[in-house]
């Protein structure tokens, strides 16, 4: 019985401990070799109440929309760790729902896709597709 007993809680806390839900991290690291970053991971998506402060300070903002499944835009995120413009460019994961619904009612058609806005929230260009208008882009304007 005691053997039945200490199986069930086994059990029991092993699935409770795999059913706590995701927390993504929070926190940069960057590798620098002679002022050149080597290696650089951490959190990459902007999250809805971070856009919404970003927005809220009346200046330009870059916001770029990305997917996870698609390489151009993972060869956009590479070059704007090593470029370092992840603290001036704010990537939207098209996948989550918020975002989706921001990207129709923008008439955003395909990803990566870069969005800028004015000092006073409206969209300043065109909308840009694709990873070489993109990244050519953001190496001209972003200093």
């Amino acid at each position: 019985m005691r053997l039945i007993l200490y199986s069930v809680a086994t059990i029991l806390f092993f699935l409770s401990a795999s059913c706590t839900p995701y927390t993504p991290r929070k926190a940069d690291l960057v590798v620098t070799y002679d002022d050149k970053v080597i290696k650089s991971s951490g959190p990459t998506w902007t999250t809805h109440e971070e856009l919404v402060q970003i927005v809220a300070q009346n200046k330009k903002v870059y916001i770029v929309f990305i997917a996870t499944w698609c390489e151009p835009c993972k060869t956009l995120v590479k070059i704007s760790r090593t470029e370092g413009w992840l603290g001036k460019v704010h990537f939207l994961n098209i996948d989550e729902v918020w975002v989706s619904a921001i990207a129709r009612d923008m008439k955003i058609t395909g990803v990566p896709s870069l969005v800028v806005t004015s000092d006073h929230g409206g969209v300043t260009d065109k909308i840009l597709y694709g990873l070489p208008q993109v990244a050519t882009y953001l190496s001209v304007h972003i200093e």
